[in-house]
């Protein structure tokens, strides 16, 4: 089947109860653009100005936070007429329809797996959070069960029924875990109000007992991304994604030129695990990236950071002036360390020469130091193997952090990074 013919059977639709709807407007009018066949639906309480031709708004009652979860589960069939319906909102949408497979059509819901997962196990049930749950997957007798996300999702219009047509399967809110604070707050911890909570997670057995189809793992991953995890999504191609979600975190700007706000500071980037990588791709996609504002800075009463370049010497002059031109801007200090023998513990000259026209505008910024005594009771060793006298590599470490995606490349001897004392 070829991409336009899946994409009559879809009907792309956003949902927002808030009086402003331009985001979902135009995250819609993206999306249908890649999409040729498929029909849009914007529904809201009032139409954006100068809405998109091809886009037709469906008037509803202004809703908060939860109502919006009853809309979804209960009210969205009434205004999806083809076969599937495909949810944006202006924080999701498609990223490349190149990536499309007619796979996500044999399924009634598909949707990105976030970091929560209900475990079913023989000691009883309970809910991993921050894609703690993936850890659990090859674990014997444990039923792992991922939230797909339904803030960019596929859904089947049987399944958008499902909670009419199988009234005997019904919406149940446990009691909050917490209710605490000034003022006085309720919290769950799984999130049971939200409704990809409900229909992925604590429904899912009773819907699949009347035969909802839910994506598996990998489809479902290679569907879409709202968060990213090591566990999950460590070495995997997010250019081979065909949408994304990501709740207040990135949103559609503008379409020309086409832009993405990242709600997170530039600064703060390297927090979110992936989330580099994720945007990385947003812009081989065409995108131009928009950040936050950065924070305010912290007024502190410690010496301020400097950035130190050591490197090894024996008498590379020509590359020792290149490099002091080149990092003259980002450094601070240039320590330069030459020793009186060689890595061989054969004796030689010290050949830094202060003098040198090249040289002499730095020194203020120059610590030379001369090393005479550290290899002075070197012996001559049997010589190690070629493979054995390369320099080390030293890279950021991957776990838990979003700088496996950029890792640090440099000789573990010579670079150095730390406050000046």
């Amino acid at each position: 089947m070829s991409g336009k013919e899946s994409f009559e059977k879809i009907t792309l639709v956003s949902v927002t109860g808030l009086p402003d709807a331009r985001g979902a407007a135009l995250a819609l009018q993206h999306s249908q653009a890649q999409m040729p066949g498929a029909r849009a639906r914007l529904c809201s309480p009032q139409a954006p100005d100068n809405l998109a031709p091809g886009l037709a708004h469906v008037a509803i009652a202004p809703l908060n936070y939860h109502e919006y979860s009853w809309f979804m589960m209960f009210a969205l069939w009434r205004v999806v007429q083809t076969e599937f319906a495909l949810v944006v909102q202006e924080d999701g949408w498609v990223v490349n329809a190149e990536n499309w497979s007619d796979e996500f059509l044999n399924c009634d819901y598909v949707g990105a797996p976030i970091h929560l997962a209900k475990i079913d196990s023989p000691q009883g049930t309970y809910w991993r959070n921050r894609f703690e749950w993936a850890e659990e997957l090859q674990k014997p007798d444990h039923v792992v069960t991922p939230i797909q996300n339904g803030g960019f999702s596929l859904r089947s219009r049987r399944f958008m029924r499902a909670l009419v047509d199988h009234p005997q399967i019904r919406v149940e809110i446990p009691p909050p875990d917490t209710v605490e604070g000034e003022p006085l707050k309720m919290h769950w911890q799984h999130n049971a109000l939200l409704e990809d909570v409900q229909l992925s997670g604590v429904l899912r057995p009773a819907l699949e007992a009347v035969g909802m189809r839910f994506a598996p793992l990998e489809l479902a991953r290679s569907f879409a991304i709202e968060h990213a995890g090591p566990q999950l999504h460590h070495g995997y191609n997010a250019m081979l994604l065909f949408g994304h979600h990501a709740r207040r975190v990135r949103q559609l700007a503008s379409l020309a030129p086409l832009t993405l706000r990242s709600l997170i500071p530039l600064s703060q980037l390297d927090g979110w695990y992936g989330e580099r990588d994720i945007l990385q791709m947003f812009e081989r996609n065409g995108y131009r990236i928009e950040f936050a504002p950065e924070p305010h800075p912290v007024v502190s009463n410690a010496a301020p950071r400097k950035v130190y370049d050591c490197i090894t010497y024996n008498g590379e002059a020509d590359i020792l002036a290149a490099r002091l031109h080149e990092l003259s801007d980002v450094v601070d200090c240039f320590v330069i360390v030459e020793a009186d023998r060689t890595f061989s513990g054969e004796p030689k000259a010290l050949r830094f020469d202060a003098a040198d026209p090249r040289v002499a505008s730095f020194l203020p910024r120059i610590r030379y130091i001369a090393c005479t005594t550290c290899l002075s009771s070197m012996k001559r060793r049997t010589p190690r193997p070629w493979w054995a006298t390369g320099s080390r590599i030293r890279r950021s470490p991957a776990s838990g952090s979003a700088r496996n995606s950029s890792a640090t490349r440099s000789c573990a001897v010579c670079t150095m990074r730390r406050p000046m004392t």
